[in-house]
């Protein structure tokens, strides 16, 4: 083979190596937020305005008095939605469910004896027991921040109330009545609602609310009331909606 017929050979085979850095090297495509080309935030289903929040403590009744002494307190929960505008106004939509101890002081007859005419001679046994119940309301509540990060909310729901009494023959004042009064009953009621809230974040993306709250609920021509204590968690945003609204005071965007 000439020398000529070798070197060509050669650039044929090393032509593609030589072809090879010379390609440009095509860089990642990146998106950035906001971006039309960007893949859709899913992490996110509800609008950056409304927020889920939960609520655990505890609770107990104050009123009426001859209903109250039957019940002991119990532990309180609550969840639902909140709207907030222009960083001072609220909208809440909330269910809270209180569990309470209901007392039971019955008596009973008894046969202890039976005397010479035949007779029964009769005595009266009493006994206590306890039984399980509570309280649940669908209530909407506007609130307003005060001040700093303390919040009044109230507002007006329904609520339904299983008073454990019902089927129950109970003593009253040693007076054994053949039905129950009505706020011992079982059933339906309008309740009022307040709350006075501390909001606080311990730390980034914990949004954090001591919350005392006070409810009445109308039942069969009584006020039955109650009181309660509570932690409040609100879901915080997501790192994406906070970047895109900008951050307000300790992290929080609405605070």
């Amino acid at each position: 083979m000439s020398t000529r017929s070798t070197i060509a050979a050669l650039l044929i085979a090393l032509a593609p190596l030589a072809a090879r850095p010379a390609q440009a090297q095509r860089p990642p495509e990146t998106h950035v937020a906001g971006d039309p080309g960007a893949a859709p935030d899913t992490s996110q289903f509800l609008p950056d305005w409304i927020r889920p929040w939960l609520e655990i403590g505890g609770g107990w009744m104050t009123g009426p008095k001859y209903v109250s002494r039957h019940y002991e307190s119990g532990q309180g929960f609550g969840a639902g939605l909140e709207a907030r505008f222009a960083n001072r106004w609220a909208l809440r939509l909330g269910m809270n469910y209180q569990i309470l101890q209901a007392n039971h002081d019955d008596s009973l007859l008894v046969i202890t004896a039976v005397d010479a005419s035949g007779a029964a001679v009769l005595d009266t046994a009493n006994y206590s027991y306890q039984s399980s119940a509570w309280l649940g309301t669908l209530a909407l509540e506007p609130g307003v921040r005060v001040i700093g990060d303390f919040w009044l909310t109230g507002g007006l729901g329904v609520g339904y109330m299983r008073s454990g009494f019902d089927g129950s023959d109970v003593e009253f004042d040693t007076i054994n009545p053949p039905a129950l009064p009505g706020a011992l009953r079982s059933g339906w009621g309008w309740e009022w609602t307040a709350a006075a809230r501390w909001d606080f974040q311990p730390a980034p993306q914990v949004p954090l609310g001591i919350e005392v709250r006070s409810s009445s609920m109308q039942r069969r021509g009584d006020d039955v009331r109650t009181w309660a204590f509570r932690i409040c968690y609100r879901v915080p945003w997501t790192p994406a909606s906070a970047q895109h609204h900008g951050r307000g005071r300790r992290g929080d965007p609405d605070r």
